[in-house]
């Protein structure tokens, strides 16, 4: 199991999932992004994707990952807002 710091989950949806269910790693993602995700369980490429905060991009990962949820498109806006 994942500690405090870490998604749960592996993939973009299931770390943007783990930042809506879980204010402690949102505030820390908000804070210092890169850390946040240096600790999670996601690859290089998918960091980058997150911090590029591309909509189509992130939208096309959360499909091909299962399909989207609203709290990931919510966590999507954060990232674009926070850019």
């Amino acid at each position: 199991m994942a500690d405090e710091g870490t998604a749960a989950d592996t993939g973009v949806l299931g770390f943007l999932q783990s930042l809506a269910e879980r204010p402690t790693l949102l505030a820390e993602f908000r804070s210092d992004p890169q850390e946040t995700l240096e600790r999670s369980a996601l690859t290089e490429s998918q960091e980058e994707l997150i911090l590029g905060g591309d909509p189509q991009a992130l939208r096309e990962a959360i499909e091909a990952e299962g399909g989207p949820t609203p709290s990931a498109f919510l966590l999507i806006l954060i990232i674009i807002v926070n850019k």
